[in-house]
């Protein structure tokens, strides 16, 4: 008897899903041919300014290796190119934000900047420190006179102006001496944003103004467009709402009002699911987190904050209260420790075997 296969048998089935997805394979295989469709194009990766770097072409080979490679265990690939590749897509990023560090500091925290020029400062784009001396070995330059006890928001007011007269920047971060950076995850935070817009970012907290205003101990963010208008048409007495001189306010709150009068907006610096990147405690603070012991805390964030880990970004741009050993900690743990994670391609190579030392008889051999 003749043998037909029926519609809605099992053979039947899987026959069919075999064939539709053989052909749907050939096809989008054809279609990517053709195209060239690069998971890892330009358009993906950096703005429309990429092709003016020279190492653009180097730089697109090894991402698109790592797109291609990096989920086949068996690829016999250089046991660095992801790193590699992390390395150069870092360093290109790094062209396309420019960052300048502004550190506030002292001549009696001469070594705790000292300890911030070691770690974290060596990731930025330029690194200046605002002092009360001119130190060339930092370097630090004088933008208060000491004897003139002259206050804080002073001290900011001539720390931005001299960063706009003689430094080019895309963003300038603001922080003191106690903070840690990561540069990186500051950088590629600020890609999709144009330093030509009037933006500033940071920690924001809601009192006082209505678009709120940035705590000085995470940080302060700004674009160039906004230090041009601070420096052009607030500083100096350009605005009356932009305060002259040191008053009742904090200089975050001064910052604020200034950056108000000229039209600068608030930016969110949370990520895709509402954690915090900016942080004005330390970390344990922020990770293992008290609702009871920062009262002031939780009641003058702008934006809501998750208790524990859960509320802290998994790539944080600052934290505050960081103490020297702390910040070769970070360092160590940040740009040096490679655990292994699900996407990386790493080979694992066993640890070099320990010789005795020579005419030491091992443990395990039989005296004679």
């Amino acid at each position: 008897m003749e043998r037909r296969l029926r519609f809605d048998s099992p053979s039947f089935s899987y026959q069919y899903i075999f064939t539709v997805g053989l052909f749907t394979g050939i096809i989008a295989g054809f279609v990517a041919a053709v195209l060239r469709i690069n998971p890892m194009s330009k358009n993906f990766v950096l703005p429309s300014e990429y092709d003016k770097y020279a190492e653009s072409d180097k730089i697109q080979k090894s991402l698109s290796m790592v797109a291609n490679y990096q989920l086949r265990p068996e690829s016999t690939i250089p046991r660095d190119l992801l790193q590699r590749a992390e390395e150069d897509l870092a360093k290109l990023i790094a062209k396309e934000v420019n960052i300048l560090c502004m550190v506030m500091t002292n001549a009696t925290q001469r070594a705790a900047s000292e300890h911030v020029k070691r770690t974290w400062g060596r990731h930025c784009n330029n690194l200046i420190f605002m002092s009360d001396i001119d130190d060339k070995s930092l370097p630090s330059v004088k933008v208060v006179d000491k004897a003139k006890r002259e206050g804080r928001w002073a001290k900011t007011i001539n720390a931005l102006k001299y960063a706009y007269k003689n430094h080019h920047f895309d963003w300038v971060i603001k922080v003191d001496d106690s903070n840690f950076v990561f540069v990186e995850d500051l950088q590629e935070m600020l890609l999709p944003y144009s330093p030509k817009e009037p933006l500033y970012f940071g920690f924001r907290l809601n009192p006082v103004l209505p678009q709120g205003y940035m705590s000085e101990n995470a940080g302060t963010v700004l674009s160039r467009e906004s230090v041009k208008r601070l420096v052009k048409s607030a500083f100096d007495g350009a605005s009356k709402e932009c305060p002259k001189s040191d008053d009742n306010f904090p200089p975050d709150v001064d910052l604020a009002l200034c950056l108000a009068a000229v039209k600068v907006e608030a930016g969110d610096s949370r990520d895709w699911e509402g954690r915090h990147r900016f942080f004005p405690l330390d970390v344990a603070a922020h990770t293992f987190a008290e609702p009871t012991k920062y009262k002031w805390f939780w009641s003058y964030t702008f934006w809501p904050v998750f208790i524990g880990i859960e509320g802290c970004a998994d790539k944080p741009v600052s934290f505050h209260y960081i103490k020297p050993a702390a910040m070769y900690m970070f360092e160590y743990l940040a740009y040096y420790v490679r655990p292994f994670v699900v996407n990386s391609l790493e080979i694992n190579t066993p640890a070099p075997t320990i010789m005795p030392p020579p005419n030491v008889t091992s443990s395990s051999t039989t005296k004679k």
